[in-house]
């Protein structure tokens, strides 16, 4: 690993600047060089990566050779687009840091960019900002400790305080929660190949899931932070320049100073409450479910319907008209056959209720069940 990169500074560049860069740096530098490692020849994963693979492709044969919970055929491209993503980031830095590292670091602050408009750095914005709070609030202290009995004194050590306190919330909802990003995006990025790999498997599907959740809040908050920091520097640059041409005239308005103080105390607040919105935002992501097809039930007989009946062929046509009545007419009265058990004499069948349909009227002669009883019984 090449620590010559990220060394330090030699020039005073300024807190907020420095802190910036070097998160940057070395986050960088350490994310390639855990990639590098991870998937190197030495290690052990690209080994489970391909053995992996290998039972994928191998329950997937399984399936399509028994039928048993075989895809569709609109399911095979996506499956051998899957395979090709994870093979593509898990093995190759390249493809790695242009679709995951670089969308999840950069492509947050270039959004930014483009929706406040073309603006000049804000890193040398909000470093110019924060150095003039610290001269202010230098100022300040200078003007309560050369009038320590004067009617000033007090407003000047509270304008002093206020403003260190400004500074510091000025500096950890800024650069401090932009380098806390950093290192999360960072720090995920270098475990991705694992999480991608559990992306074949829908059993473990649910960590990849949630290795996705968090890094797209990890990259939501430099988005919304860089927003909120240019509304900020819009708001509290002008009373800074009122506050430097106090402090060239030797007129510093405590005022003026307290109510910058409490603009910036509102602005950090609003910082920290964007963290938990993208956490909210980023936990909505999910993957569609796959839809697996109910087996279809058969509408149930009604209590009428559900009778012993023996193997007898005036039997079947009786439960064969009682199913098409049902059929046809759920709300219709159940079918009454009169004599159709007690009597050979008048089989007619009878349907209570309603007119009499095609095929309803069905006769044995009386004679031809005499003379056939054998096949009856058979029946």
């Amino acid at each position: 690993m090449n620590t010559a990169v990220c060394a330090l500074s030699q020039q005073d560049a300024g807190v907020i600047r420095e802190l910036l860069t070097t998160t940057r740096c070395n986050v960088g530098v350490f994310s390639e060089a855990g990639y590098h490692a991870l998937t190197g020849p030495h290690s052990i994963f690209p080994l489970a990566v391909t053995a992996l693979l290998t039972i994928y492709v191998a329950v997937l044969g399984y399936r399509l050779l028994l039928g048993h919970g075989a895809p569709q055929l609109s399911e095979i491209p996506v499956i051998g687009i899957k395979i090709g993503t994870v093979l593509a980031l898990t093995l190759n830095w390249t493809v790695f840091q242009t679709l995951v590292l670089d969308i999840a670091a950069r492509a947050p602050t270039e959004i930014a960019s483009a929706i406040v408009g073309p603006q000049y750095s804000p890193v040398d914005r909000l470093q110019t900002a924060y150095d003039q709070i610290r001269t202010d609030e230098a100022a300040f202290a200078k003007l309560a400790q050369a009038d320590a009995q004067g009617p000033n004194s007090n407003n000047a050590i509270e304008a002093s305080n206020e403003l260190s306190y400004a500074s510091n919330a000025l500096l950890a909802a800024t650069g401090g929660l932009l380098a806390f990003a950093t290192v999360v995006t960072g720090v995920l990025a270098l475990v991705g190949p694992i999480f991608l790999t559990l992306f074949l498997f829908e059993s473990a599907g649910g960590l990849f899931t949630g290795w996705v959740r968090a890094i797209a809040a990890a990259a939501f908050v430099p988005m919304l932070c860089w927003i909120t920091t240019i509304i900020l520097l819009a708001a509290i640059e002008p009373r800074l320049a009122l506050l430097d041409d106090q402090r060239a005239a030797s007129t510093l308005d405590a005022s003026t100073a307290i109510v910058t103080c409490f603009i910036i105390y509102v602005f950090a607040a609003a910082q920290f409450g964007l963290v938990i919105a993208s956490t909210i935002v980023a936990a909505g992501f999910r993957f569609p479910a796959r839809r697996k097809k109910e087996p279809s039930t058969a509408m149930p007989l009604s209590p009428a319907m559900q009778v012993q009946t023996d193997n007898s062929r005036i039997d079947q046509l009786v439960l064969a008209l009682r199913r098409n009545a049902s059929t046809y007419n759920v709300d219709a009265p159940a079918v009454s056959v009169q004599g159709a058990m007690s009597s050979t004499a008048s089989p007619a069948y009878e349907v209570s209720g309603r007119a009499q349909r095609l095929g309803e009227g069905y006769r044995r002669m009386p004679d031809r069940l005499g003379r056939r009883p054998d096949r009856a019984g058979r029946l």
